[in-house]
């Protein structure tokens, strides 16, 4: 994609309605920043022919940031062109593939303390001057100076490629909010190979996070953190937006060992069937109208998509399925079930009580 840096100019005095609708959502900072962020690479590649390609203005996932988006830490993302890091939720990943960012994180801790040490040395042998390159750069400095690196790249585990995009996901709430998309080199060996000729099902919820079920056995990832919802969060508060996301880290790390080991349980099968999440579906027909808010605070509404991201490593084939009528359908005979107060048992006319959400991932798994 080529523009010539006139075209950069225009496209940096735009207002938030002269945007696309897709765009509109997108904070003036970091609109700006993306736009820094491509400037010195398009000026490598100017044309008049293609002025009419209003680069950053593309779809946000066909928009590419590469190297000009730099991991801090699990909370803070520097994107080229910002003066402040973004607040980000690199945590709520796998634990390998947060692990990939942080070694980058790390590799670029190293390069602060080298930098750092370089000017300390040169005031040392007389150049006092050295000390004006650090305070151009002081917050950033300051926190990667932070960070202790104890991560080192190796070909043998994941790690970070160099390629990046603005996308956009739906909340829970149903808000519309920007997103980076990250491309992570995961080797071949990381994972065994799915083994088990068998489709495995995946029923989400509140009860259970995550329950499975195979043709003949069952495994549960209980609730661990009894929360609900969280105080709503001034978006223009980098703090504020920080404490957020430090609180639903805690929310998710307690059912983290958990569900890493249903994650990896599942992609040993060849195939697996996940819950399909409608959290429209859930405020509309739900009982609880906070379960939306809570599946994703407790990590439930993430899980399967971390099944999708590493599926590919594992060869297991993910289908979503439509979770409709699926926890009152008897597994066994397909009969219609009831499901009393307070919902955690479906009772078949022919073969009784059973946990709902057993129930539920067996049907799934059949679907």
């Amino acid at each position: 994609m080529q523009m010539p840096n006139d075209a950069l100019a225009e496209l940096r005095g735009l207002t938030f309605a002269e945007r696309p609708a897709r765009w509109q959502h997108v904070p003036q900072s970091v609109a700006l920043g993306i736009v820094a962020a491509n400037t010195n690479r398009l000026k490598r590649h100017r044309s008049g022919e293609s002025a009419r390609y209003m680069f950053p203005l593309l779809r946000l996932d066909d928009v590419p940031l590469d190297a000009a988006v730099q991991p801090l830490d699990l909370h803070h993302v520097l994107l080229a062109g910002l003066p402040t890091p973004i607040v980000t939720d690199l945590w709520a990943l796998p634990a390998d593939l947060s692990t990939a960012l942080m070694i980058e994180a790390d590799d670029r801790a190293r390069a602060v303390h080298a930098r750092t040490a370089a000017v300390h040395e040169r005031v040392r042998s007389g150049c006092p001057d050295a000390l004006l390159e650090l305070y151009p750069h002081a917050e950033l400095l300051a926190l990667q100076r932070d960070r202790t690196p104890t991560l080192t790249r190796d070909r043998e585990r994941p790690h970070r490629a160099d390629h990046v995009w603005l996308t956009e996901v739906t909340e829970s709430s149903g808000e519309v909010v920007p997103a980076l998309r990250w491309s992570i080199r995961v080797p071949d060996r990381h994972l065994p190979a799915a083994s088990i000729d068998d489709t495995i099902g995946a029923d989400v919820g509140l009860r259970n996070l995550v329950t499975l079920a195979d043709r003949s056995q069952v495994w549960h990832v209980p609730r661990r953190a009894q929360v609900r919802s969280l105080p709503s969060t001034d978006p223009r508060s980098a703090a504020a937006l920080l404490v957020d996301a430090q609180a639903r880290r805690m929310i998710l790390e307690a059912a983290r060992p958990e569900l890493e080991a249903a994650l990896v349980r599942t992609l040993s099968y060849r195939r697996a069937n996940i819950e399909a999440l409608s959290y429209q579906g859930m405020r509309d027909h739900g009982r609880v109208p906070w379960a939306p808010g809570a599946m994703h605070l407790s990590g439930a509404a993430v899980w399967g998509t971390w099944v999708e991201l590493l599926a590919p490593v594992t060869g297991t084939q993910v289908r979503r399925v439509n979770p409709a009528g699926t926890s009152t359908t008897c597994p066994h005979c397909g009969l219609l079930c009831v499901r009393p107060a307070p919902y955690d048992i479906v009772e078949c006319p022919t073969h009784g009580a059973m946990d709902a959400d057993e129930a539920g991932a067996r049907m799934i798994r059949l679907v």
